[in-house]
């Protein structure tokens, strides 16, 4: 039995209003579950961190599950999102079952058993691994419904794993957008140079070589990162801890104008970013 407390809460919302009174005023604007639960469990006969150190384990997961969208098929959305929280094995599953199974499956060491608690101890000598997955919404505007996906892991190296991943949904189209319906075929060295130009704006670098130097970031492994989010006239590309530089300078985004990027997308992106 997964010792799981689990958690359903419905929001409706419209022009950025919540609750009952925008569900009445449009029932076709949009809906959403928050799908949420914890596990805890107690690593019984591991020493991982010595004998005298007890050591646990949580699972946690909070996912706003879209309900509907201005009448749209969600079902693009729903299975890129059941497949960032939960795995790609998650799609075509109910959230509600991908979720039982994700707080099921918590991290341990080989040698230890796993036993459900109801709390974990605050004694400061207990050592905790853990998993955790959150999906929020980023941005909900008249075109646009921006999701960020946050996952984190801590299995007992030297430090935790964390990496974002955004899910970038057309609402006029009913569809969720990829890098691929973005860019025209073999832009790929243009887009780099665009965000070249914003790093080197940001760091006041004049060339690759001070950029290296003043931001930390391995220059030469920039790419075009197929985790991105559109806001507000900008395409922000994000590159996790480890994509483009060492762990300690971080997760890195970089805002590009779409305006600098207008003879680099495909008609169908022009369009749906009013251009």
């Amino acid at each position: 039995m997964v010792p799981a407390a689990l958690m359903a809460l419905s929001v409706s919302c419209v022009d950025g209003k919540s609750g009952a009174s925008a569900a009445n005023e449009n029932e076709e604007s949009v809906n959403f579950v928050l799908k949420s639960g914890e596990s805890m469990y107690e690593c019984v006969g591991d020493t991982l961190f010595g004998e005298d150190t007890p050591l646990y384990s949580s699972v946690s997961a909070s996912v706003m599950w879209p309900e509907f969208v201005q009448g749209n098929d969600v079902k693009s959305l729903q299975d890129s999102l059941l497949s960032m929280c939960f795995g790609k094995d998650a799609v075509g599953q109910s959230v509600d079952a991908a979720l039982k199974n994700y707080l099921a499956d918590a991290p341990q060491a080989d040698v230890s058993k796993l036993k459900p608690v109801d709390s974990i101890p605050s004694d400061g000598m207990v050592r905790i691994l853990s998993r955790e997955v959150e999906a929020s919404i980023l941005s909900l505007k008249e075109d646009w419904l921006i999701y960020k996906v946050y996952n984190y892991v801590y299995e007992g190296g030297a430090h935790p794993l964390y990496f974002t991943t955004f899910v970038n949904y057309d609402i006029k189209g009913g569809r969720v957008v990829g890098l691929e319906d973005l860019f025209k075929e073999g832009t790929g060295a243009d887009v780099i140079a665009a965000i070249k130009a914003n790093l080197y704006g940001r760091y006041r670098a004049a060339n690759d070589v001070e950029l290296a130097e003043y931001s930390g970031i391995n220059v030469e492994e920039l790419y075009v990162t197929p985790t991105f989010y559109i806001v507000d006239g900008y395409v922000v590309f994000h590159y996790n801890p480890y994509e483009v530089g060492p762990w300690v300078i971080g997760a890195i985004e970089v805002p590009v104008p779409v305006y600098q990027l207008e003879t680099l997308l495909t008609d169908d992106a022009r369009d749906m970013l009013g251009m």
